[in-house]
């Protein structure tokens, strides 16, 4: 879906050399909009999905809180919807990463709408059709799909495939999906597991933890506990191997170890150990 209006193909015919002009203006609206969502997603999260006085919007001042949420959620996953759904957007790499941090908001915030999901988005992002699972060299539509899907997508997404294309991409998807703590579906938990069996031994061919959306990996680590799956604390291994490789990089040692205090009669057992 395009958004140049009828107006703008009659005045290029009308002015020689305008085209120019007016991508240059089409794309600077992309980049004011690409900015106004990534502040939105930041400030949701820093607010933990509260609205007060930072979020204004036309038509929502006398509406009481339940309905300004809604409005609110409604509008911001149009607005993303028609953006992402423009065969002109492409994000950049940084714009990419920026967008990844927030990934569980961006999912809350479909999910709390009628669409539920960004599917009807994600559906068609792919111009040979929504049933072909390739990706290809020269492929555009990628980094968009990874920001849009989600476990309660309902669209199937293969990712060998998608690692064989781009390892790195493919990991940061992996990552943003197992690092919220909730699953709220048997479908959202379902990818959850399926991506715990997957994915171990894989991280560790990333070459660089900067690669990665590092202010999710804490999240990956922990909240892998509450699946279901034997292989569920794999992927622990692999962060720490990149975690190390990256201390590594930096010229950082470990600090020597303290020695343990000598303790009175018999060591408990049993007990999980703490990390300081």
């Amino acid at each position: 879906m395009r958004t140049h209006l009828p107006i703008d193909n009659a005045v290029r015919r009308a002015q020689p050399g305008a085209e120019s002009h007016f991508h240059i203006k089409f794309q600077i609206r992309h980049t004011e909009r690409r900015e106004h969502f990534i502040a939105a997603l930041a400030l949701l999260q820093h607010n933990r999905g509260e609205l007060d006085g930072s979020f204004k919007a036309s038509g929502m001042v006398n509406l009481p809180p339940r309905e300004q949420r809604k409005r609110f959620c409604t509008r911001l996953t149009s607005a993303m919807s028609t953006l992402f759904a423009d065969l002109d957007f492409r994000p950049s790499t940084e714009c990419f990463r920026l967008f990844l941090t927030p990934h569980e908001w961006i999912v809350l915030l479909f999910s709390t709408t009628a669409f539920g999901n960004a599917d009807h988005v994600t559906r068609y992002l792919n111009p040979r059709g929504p049933e072909n699972a390739q990706f290809l060299p020269g492929d555009s539509f990628i980094e968009k799909l990874c920001v849009l899907y989600s476990t309660e997508s309902e669209l199937e997404l293969d990712f060998a495939a998608l690692w064989a294309y781009d390892k790195t991409i493919a990991a940061c998807l992996a990552l943003v999906l197992l690092a919220p703590v909730f699953k709220g579906s048997q479908s959202a938990h379902g990818k959850r597991e399926a991506l715990l069996e997957w994915l171990p031994g894989k991280l560790q061919q990333i070459d660089d933890l900067d690669a990665l959306p590092t202010a999710l990996l804490h999240n990956a680590y922990m909240f892998c506990s509450y699946a279901d799956t034997p292989l569920r604390h794999a992927i622990k291994q692999d962060i720490n191997v990149l975690v190390r490789r990256k201390l590594t990089q930096l010229g950082l040692t470990d600090l020597p170890a303290p020695k343990p205090a000598p303790t009175k009669g018999r060591a408990r057992r049993g007990k999980k150990p703490l990390m300081w």
